[in-house]
């Protein structure tokens, strides 16, 4: 019995819908590939798959495939059509095929595995759903790294199967079968009406995006004493003193929040937990971040000494994407948006920007499209913070043209002022811009090879104790892994009598940061295999790159394990309550 005319637009609606929700989601999932995968390991594959918010329009598309998937499941069971994929003998005759009987065997076999394919494809659909939904709503059951493998496999199993389905195909009812995926037959009906009916389908799959709006976590920022004398009805002090000890009263009776990240490097299970407490005193916000580190990673690309020269302990420093010799990073981002992995500011791709240079590292950039910002404070274990006490603020934007060939292409992520060069040539020597600050590299040029540095130790004893620590990057570091600017020279090759073998900082503190750059201020400590950081900034700011700490901002982590730039993440912000 032939369907019945509605029930056949519903069928070709869906057909069209599960291919398109399908190929999306699998070449926006290849792309995001991109983000742990070594540079260059898709090969031209990165040249053809989708670039830009990529995040978002693989959860698009993981919307549309549910939504086709159950809607297909309930046509099979409601209407019985799952009996058209029982293997009978009376199903499997072709009273059009050929009077030899080997060819008749081998097509019949074929329209049988053709049938049972059926049901392999909805087993690894089902399965790909399951485990992309965990991952969407950030159910990881203690190990990351093993559910998105597994959510992995079913994507190329399902990639796989498509291959293997259209061969069969070819076998049992020829090259026609292969392309009639595309072309479901709709009788009659206009072709429009299936358009009409996967914009829809579309549309819908929008409430995939839009459902985590209900689960967001709050982040309250809680109110210290009004009272002049700061103190607590129970006689308990509530100032919060910046050390990094986590010891004052007040962080006793808040509650933490617990953010899961996800996706950096070198992370047991692929995750790191976050646990967030804040408050403010009506004038500041403080907050206090958690999280575990089995080492504490202040190595910071050091220089060594060989017989040819200086040379950068490095692997992958030269395509910013350095995960050995570097040091611990925590950032934090504000934004007014809520859009899924990063406020909608994060876009992959060899070259997301046509008219733009390529992002050095080939996975993507920061930047915003409609020109607003989200604040960016990035506390640098050494560069900003036992140096400076800092957290360097900075933040995304619109993506600004290159201004120089020889400097990393960031897009629109950016500082908070104006300082572009913090040092300038003066009288034979480097001098400070005492309205800067901050921190420069210890080297003229950024290269493989050979390297100058910019400036030696005045007292060569102050770093012979660095080159007897543990070199090894995941090893514990401890020592002073900068130099103060005062305590330095510029270099010379007469003033150069450090021993072969001997290892110097890369990183020359020039003092606290004095423009916007400098707004936050951070102090931090590492023990028991666990950071501890404490973080102070005005609730407004007269800048126009910082937003103020109120009400329904969105509050954004991300955890740099002795990395420079892959991060972890999360999909799904907190939502800021003042109280």
């Amino acid at each position: 019995m032939t369907s019945p005319r509605p029930l056949a637009l519903i069928i070709s609606f869906i057909h069209y819908s599960l291919i398109i929700a399908v190929l999306g989601a699998l070449l926006t999932g290849l792309r995001i590939l991109t983000v742990k995968a070594p540079i260059g390991a898709l090969g031209i594959w990165t040249y053809i798959i989708p670039q830009g918010s990529v995040y978002l329009w693989h959860g698009i598309f993981a919307g549309l495939l549910c939504l086709t998937f159950f809607a297909y499941l309930y046509i099979l069971l409601a209407y019985k059509r799952y009996r058209l994929f029982i293997p009978t003998k009376a199903a499997s005759n072709d009273t059009h095929a050929p009077q030899n009987k080997s060819a008749n065997s081998n097509k019949a076999l074929a329209f049988i595995f053709l049938q049972l394919s059926v049901w392999l494809a909805l087993a690894l659909l089902s399965g790909a759903i399951i485990t992309g939904s965990l991952q969407f709503f950030s159910v990881y059951a203690g190990n990351y790294e093993k559910l998105n493998k597994i959510h992995q496999l079913f994507a190329w199993a399902l990639l796989g199967f498509f291959i293997v389905h259209a061969l069969i195909a070819l076998v049992a009812k020829g090259i026609p079968a292969v392309f009639s995926i595309f072309t479901p037959k709709l009788g009659d009906h206009k072709l429009v009406l299936a358009t009409t009916s996967l914009a829809v389908a579309l549309a819908l799959s929008f409430i995939y995006i839009f459902i985590p709006k209900q689960l967001q976590q709050e982040l309250v920022i809680h109110a210290l004493s009004d009272k002049p004398d700061g103190l607590t009805s129970e006689g308990a002090s509530e100032s919060i003193q910046l050390d990094g000890e986590a010891s004052d009263s007040i962080w006793k009776h808040i509650r933490a929040v617990h953010v899961t990240t996800v996706g950096g490097s070198s992370l047991e299970n692929g995750q790191v937990t976050v646990s967030v407490k804040a408050a403010h005193d009506h004038k500041h916000a403080y907050f206090l971040f958690r999280w575990p580190d089995a080492s504490r990673s202040l190595k910071h690309t050091p220089l060594i000494k060989t017989e040819e020269g200086w040379r950068i302990m490095q692997s992958g420093l030269l395509n910013a994407d350095e995960t050995g010799f570097y040091e611990d990073k925590f950032a934090v981002m504000l934004s007014r948006s809520d859009e899924i992995a990063g406020a909608g500011t994060l876009k992959l791709g060899h070259r997301p920007l046509k008219h733009h240079p390529r992002p050095i590292g080939q996975r993507g950039l920061h930047y915003t499209d409609d020109g607003s910002v989200t604040d960016v404070w990035q506390w640098k274990a050494v560069r900003t913070g036992f140096s400076l006490g800092q957290a360097d603020d900075n933040h995304f934007g619109a993506a600004l043209p290159s201004d120089s060939e020889f400097k990393r292409y960031t897009g629109g992520y950016q500082r908070d002022d104006d300082c572009e060069h913090l040092v300038r040539w003066e009288a034979g020597d480097y001098q400070l811009k005492p309205e800067c600050g901050g921190y420069i590299s210890n080297w003229k040029l950024l290269k493989e090879g050979i390297v100058q540095p910019r400036r030696l130790p005045k007292n060569l004893n102050a770093v012979k104790h660095i080159d007897k620590l543990d070199l090894r990057h995941n090893s514990s570091d401890r020592g002073k892994w900068w130099m103060d600017w005062q305590d330095s020279q510029v270099y010379s090759a007469d003033s150069d009598t450090l021993p072969l073998g001997s290892v110097i900082p890369s990183v020359l503190s020039l003092g606290p940061f004095k423009q916007g750059r400098g707004d936050v201020s951070a102090a931090a400590s590492w023990r028991d295999g666990y950071w501890s950081l404490e973080i102070k900034r005005s609730l407004s700011s007269n800048s126009k790159y910082d937003l103020p700490i109120e009400d329904g901002i969105f509050f954004w982590l991300a955890v740099f394990n002795h990395s420079q730039t892959r991060h972890s993440y999360h999909l799904h912000p907190l939502k800021i309550k003042m109280n």
